[in-house]
């Protein structure tokens, strides 16, 4: 929250995977969990020690890019959701990830963020998933 302390321009990225109750329903939940590790693993790979991930709960997930704008979060989301579809070992079930990215000032609240990021990810997952979106 140092981000927030010193009033300094930051995104909010939420993302989820589509598809993963089906993943756990057809292949067992083993499969949803390595889906799911291997998201958090290639996103782990690509961010900054500055930046900050976190498990909202079930597939959801947020992610703080500390110093970037929206425009920048979205070109990161976009190479996320790149290096998933490029390095996904075989043996996991297809599937994509969706995302939602808003951009954090100290004009309004954290509360406000994470209803435009989600409002964001909404409009990914509605557009057939597999896409990241920005907040209007």
């Amino acid at each position: 929250v140092d981000f927030i302390r010193d009033k300094r321009l930051s995104s909010l990225v939420l993302f989820d995977v589509d598809g993963l109750k089906e993943i756990n329903d057809r292949f067992g939940h083993r499969f949803g969990d390595d889906t799911l590790k291997f998201v958090v693993d290639t996103i782990q790979q690509r961010v900054r020690a500055s930046d900050a991930l976190f498990r909202i709960g079930g597939d959801e997930f947020a992610l703080i890019l500390v110093d970037a704008k929206a425009h920048a979060a979205l070109n990161v989301a976009n190479e996320i959701r790149d290096l998933i579809k490029e390095g996904k070992p075989s043996e996991l079930p297809d599937f994509s990830v969706s995302f939602g990215v808003s951009e954090v000032d100290d004009s309004s609240s954290p509360e406000d963020w994470l209803d435009l990021a989600d409002e964001a990810l909404y409009t990914a997952k509605e557009c057939g998933g597999d896409t990241a979106r920005m907040a209007s």
